[in-house]
């Protein structure tokens, strides 16, 4: 599915491996997002201060996109990449308590609340 980039390295476009390459690591990327542990690691190493970290996740907001989106495992993640879009969320994922507040409110929103149905007799 990965598509074809510039190996910005070998001032070339890239090979079909290294596209593969991109393709595996961006993935695995955006997975890590929906742990708060990661997401309260970057913030205090200072990753979301980093204007070209910053780009980087706007840029992987292609991966909401259905052809990319059926690969992921986790589609929490998405959630969390597009609050990662604010740099009010970002500040605060410092704050460990913050981070964990945020995954468990968002882990209940999209859990499914189906009803249980009485099997009466």
């Amino acid at each position: 599915m990965a598509t074809k980039g510039w190996n910005y390295v070998s001032g070339g476009p890239e090979t079909e491996d290294q596209s593969k390459l991109r393709f595996q690591v961006e993935l695995e990327f955006v997975q890590c997002l929906a742990n708060p542990n990661y997401l309260n690691f970057l913030a205090q190493r200072g990753y979301f201060k980093d204007p070209t970290f910053v780009n980087y996740l706007k840029y992987l907001l292609y991966w909401k996109e259905p052809d990319y989106a059926k690969y992921l495992k986790y589609p929490m993640c998405l959630y969390f990449l597009d609050l990662l879009q604010y740099e009010h969320f970002r500040r605060e994922l410092v704050n460990a308590q913050f981070s964990y507040s945020t995954f468990n409110t968002a882990r209940i929103l999209i859990c499914d609340f189906t009803p249980i149905e009485n099997n009466i007799t």
